[in-house]
């Protein structure tokens, strides 16, 4: 049985958990979003990695959730974007045990998701402001 650490890799939240749980004995595996649709396809059965195993949805004891949103600026393939929403449905209505459900983290009441929309309504980011997973 696998805990799921699902987002992008750069993330020093994720590899900070990861590394807490590894020193636990926990069975980690590390889904990178950024390979989604790429490196690594998602079905009814489980996560399949190119030319690598196979991780049965049966086999997830839990998952902690990570992932962003789609950068508004990049052109992301149609088959890529399709992986992405099919990712945070089973995040949000198949997966029993997710902490960070995309549909309460993505919702429009979220401040990273209404200062992404403000830009594509004219306006700009404020000058300050905090994020997180942001090298300066």
């Amino acid at each position: 049985m696998a805990i799921v650490l699902y987002g992008r890799s750069c993330d020093p939240v994720l590899q900070y958990f990861c590394h807490y749980l590894q020193q636990q004995k926990s069975v980690v595996v590390f889904i990178d979003q950024d390979q989604l649709g790429t490196h690594i396809t998602l079905d009814q059965v489980g996560w399949h990695w190119k030319n690598g195993p196979t991780l049965l949805h049966q086999d997830i004891v839990s998952v902690f959730n990570r992932s962003a949103s789609l950068h508004p600026a990049i052109s992301y393939p149609m088959a890529q974007q399709q992986y992405h929403m099919r990712a945070w449905s089973w995040l949000d209505y198949e997966c029993s045990m997710v902490l960070n459900r995309p549909r309460f983290m993505m919702s429009n009441t979220s401040k990273p998701y209404q200062s992404l929309r403000v830009r594509s309504c004219g306006l700009s980011m404020p000058r300050y402001a905090c994020l997180a997973n942001i090298r300066m």
